[in-house]
């Protein structure tokens, strides 16, 4: 039994079959620990207590290009490939698909890929 799946999966997906087979893999993406406590403009006591505080993680995105490359930089314009479908493309300069998914949280993803990932450098963040 396999998932023949293009990119994500719902979390409820099940990552290994009845027979112990892996159908599924579970992707987070990369966490940074940025996000300082402190209110830049907090002054006294109150700038005081929150260094005490560490700082708290957070997510980064990684963006799935059209070309099938993975980047932590996010693409500009933003156009999906449902505004092609749907004929909501703007004319011009801006006509082409600029990612295909962003992993901005947790997901299942199919085996296929999760090879494309481990093969971009994220194998660390499968489990």
């Amino acid at each position: 039994m396999s998932l023949d799946l293009d990119v994500a999966l719902d979390l409820d997906t099940p990552l290994f079959g009845l027979d112990g087979e892996r159908l599924a893999y579970r992707f987070t993406p990369p966490i940074v620990f940025d996000m300082g406590p402190i209110n830049p403009l907090s002054r006294g006591n109150q700038r005081r207590l929150f260094g005490f505080y560490k700082p708290h993680g957070r997510f980064v995105a990684v963006w799935k290009l059209p070309d099938g490359t993975y980047t932590q930089e996010q693409p500009f314009p933003l156009f999906l490939p449902e505004f092609k479908q749907q004929g909501n493309f703007p004319s011009g300069q801006w006509d082409a698909v600029t990612y295909v998914h962003v992993y901005q949280s947790p997901e299942v993803v199919s085996l296929a890929e999760a090879a494309a990932l481990s093969a971009a450098g994220y194998s660390g963040n499968l489990t």
